[in-house]
C-alpha cells in the first residue's frame, strides 16, 4: 500500500499532498461521510469551508469521550492502495502535549485535495498522554512511524526526547 502522511503541530502548520500534473482530480464539494475508528473520539461537527476554491478544506469538530488527553489524531483517506494521511500531533515537542482534554473539543482540519470523492474519511488514530493507542491497525501503524521518525530527528539534533 502506497501511503502519503503529512504532519502538522499545534501551531497549525500543515503540509498537503498535491495531485500528480497529468491526473485531473474531481472536485469535491460535498462533505464526505466521516467515519471513526476510535470509540472515544466523537464527531460534533463537520463542514466544508472555501467549498469550490482551491484552499476548500473539511473542518471536523471532535470530541475526546476519554478521561485521558490525546497527543496525538489522524484523518486519512484511502482509495486502493493510496491514503492520504494527517497526522496532528506534539510529537515535535520536547516533550507530549495534550491536543484534547478529556471530554473537551479540538477541530481537525483536512484540505479536499487530499480526499478521494465517494470514500469516507476517516479518524484512523489516536494516542493518548499515557502511551496508549486507539484505532484501525493501518493508521496506528502510521502513526507509530510518524513518532518514530520525530524522535530520530530530535535525536540527530541532540535533543533526547523525554
Amino acid at each position: 500500500m502506497l501511503s502519503l502522511t503529512f504532519f502538522f503541530g499545534v501551531s497549525g502548520r500543515s503540509k498537503s499532498a498535491k495531485p500528480e500534473p497529468n491526473q485531473k482530480k474531481e472536485v469535491i464539494e460535498v462533505l464526505p461521510e466521516i467515519i471513526s475508528c476510535v470509540p472515544s473520539i466523537r464527531i460534533v461537527k463537520a463542514e466544508i469551508k472555501n467549498a469550490k476554491k482551491e484552499n476548500a478544506a473539511v473542518e471536523i469538530e471532535i470530541e475526546n469521550m476519554s478521561e485521558i488527553g490525546l497527543v496525538a489524531i489522524s484523518l486519512d483517506s484511502t482509495k486502493g492502495g493510496v491514503s492520504y494521511s494527517q497526522t496532528k500531533s506534539t510529537f515535535d515537542s520536547d516533550s507530549p502535549l495534550v491536543i484534547a482534554e478529556p471530554h473537551k473539543t479540538v477541530t481537525l482540519k483536512m484540505e479536499v485535495s487530499n480526499l478521494f470523492p465517494g470514500v469516507p474519511l476517516r479518524i484512523g488514530s489516536v494516542m493518548f498522554a499515557n502511551g496508549e493507542e486507539e484505532g484501525c491497525e493501518a493508521s496506528i501503524k502510521e502513526m507509530r512511524e510518524t513518532r518514530a521518525e520525530h524522535k530520530a530527528q530530535k535525536a540527530a539534533a541532540g535533543k533526547e526526547p523525554k
